[in-house]
């Protein structure tokens, strides 16, 4: 039931109006293959989700659907291997509350259908996990050789998978430092892990060595949250992202609520060696790995949120595991106790789907830069163009306006003519704050001279969130 209904909550969403990210996705999948692996033109391509997206795009058409299939489906399976990862962390018990958790979660639901890697990169990060959990306790070669091809295709997915496996590694030696019930061989496991995670290493290599080569790589590194920061803008930045986190988090939710899952969580930390067999709670291996690589990097932005997105089903396994702990704790009979953990799971499908479907943070959420009306740009745009127009808008606007535009039958010309060839200019201005557009900077943005044209511009329509305009270039 959990499965079939995080399944229709995603469908729900799959057609919402595409992001800037999305399109851009579009536009980097529609290249020639070789294109794609080779060009790290731009961060946005997410290596081999852009390689899924050219091949379900060929299946399903140029759609939403067409693009989003690969986030969705990777979503979806979500669902799955979170159940299966609390079962290995803890119970089934808890593993039925983890992926209601999982299956409602309003960020996990976004992410499942915005054509973006970061669904498929928590897949890899879930399996390496539970297969590290695994892997503690046998020295299965097989499980050893899968754990490698997961932790390479994380990273050929999206290079901030180093992350999440330092995470899972870096719990897993702790692990095995600490000891646990049916602990394999401290020595064979060690040795097992070193060469597991070389294999990862040369593998990614191999599979990021064209663009190694022609150096397009560099261009991820050169965006400004890329950059390492001062200490004077490290620690506010870190505090916003840490804000923005939360936010994420625990979007669409309730406060009281949002208060019950920190507590519960709380308590399976301090609870965790009465209710798992494994001695390390996850918390301490995000804390021993992440704190040291943030603070020896400095690299860590607001806009960045999402790379810290990994952390949303471990957080669903502490909070289903303190809800199981408490649950024990009453004084009722095994029976009752049962019939107590199902009602829990039902009533939490119906508060957090109600919750997800009521606030709607999905629809009003900025994530991949979002231009809600853009379908209703182009439509108005086709009917107001003529002859030596042009149209002049940047992100989120440029590329969600052109992704309608051409559905609507509206020529290139029109969006990517030469703007001094045109008479009349049609420029969209977005009035959210947090994109900082003006007249000037969108006018700036297309190499117009502000001056030489304000006394013709004028406002000819206002969207929820755009402003179109006029203006005559000659």
């Amino acid at each position: 039931m959990t499965l079939l209904s995080g399944t229709v909550i995603r469908i729900y969403y799959l057609w919402h109006p595409i992001r800037y990210d999305e399109a851009l996705t579009r536009v980097i999948s529609y290249r020639p293959i070789v294109k794609v692996v080779t060009d790290y033109f731009a961060p946005n391509n997410h290596l081999l989700h852009s390689i899924l997206v050219k091949c379900t795009s060929r299946i399903f058409g140029d759609t939403l659907a067409g693009i989003r299939v690969p986030a969705l489906l990777a979503g979806i399976v979500l669902i799955i291997l979170v159940f299966v990862l609390a079962s290995a962390l803890y119970d089934r018990k808890t593993a039925l509350i983890a992926s209601v958790l999982t299956a409602f979660s309003s960020t996990l639901v976004e992410y499942s259908v915005l054509a973006r890697g970061y669904t498929m990169l928590l897949v890899f990060f879930l399996l390496t996990f539970t297969l590290g959990a695994y892997l503690l306790r046998t020295n299965n070669g097989f499980a050893w050789i899968m754990f490698s091809i997961f932790s390479a295709l994380g990273f050929y997915t999206i290079p901030t998978m180093l992350y999440p496996l330092g995470v899972v590694v870096v719990w897993m030696i702790i692990s095995a430092l600490a000891g646990s019930k049916k602990m394999v061989n401290l020595v064979s496991f060690f040795k097992r892990l070193f060469l597991s995670l070389s294999a990862a290493g040369i593998v990614t290599v191999l599979l990021y060595l064209p663009i190694i080569v022609n150096g397009s790589y560099k261009i991820a590194l050169d965006i400004p949250e890329s950059r390492r920061l001062h200490w004077g803008d490290f620690f506010p930045s870190l505090k916003e992202t840490a804000k923005l986190t939360w936010s994420m988090w625990m979007r669409d939710i309730p406060l009281i609520l949002a208060v019950l899952f920190v507590c519960f969580f709380i308590v399976s930390v301090f609870a965790h060696r009465g209710i798992s067999d494994h001695r390390i709670h996850p918390i301490f291996s995000v804390a021993l790995w992440l704190c040291p690589v943030i603070f020896v990097s400095r690299v860590i932005s607001p806009l960045r949120v999402r790379d810290w997105l990994f952390h949303v089903p471990v957080f669903h396994c502490g909070v289903a595991a303190g809800i199981v702990f408490t649950l024990r704790g009453l004084r009722l009979s095994d029976k009752k106790k049962r019939i107590a953990l199902f009602l829990c799971a039902i009533v939490l499908i119906v508060l957090l789907g109600s919750f997800l479907l009521h606030f709607n943070g999905i629809s009003s959420s900025e994530e991949g830069g979002r231009c809600n009306e853009a379908e209703e740009i182009a439509v108005f745009l086709k009917g107001i163009l003529r002859e030596g127009d042009r149209i002049l808008a940047y992100c989120p606007c440029d590329l969600t306006i052109a992704y309608y535009a051409e559905k609507h039958g509206i020529a290139g010309e029109y969006l990517y003519g030469n703007v001094f060839l045109g008479k009349r200019l049609i420029f969209a201005v977005n009035r959210v704050p947090i994109y900082s557009q003006s007249i000037e900077s969108v006018l700036a943005y297309g190499g117009i001279d502000y001056k030489k044209v304000k006394g013709s511009i004028k406002l000819i329509k206002r969207f929820e969130c755009t402003d179109i305009y006029e203006c005559y270039l000659r």
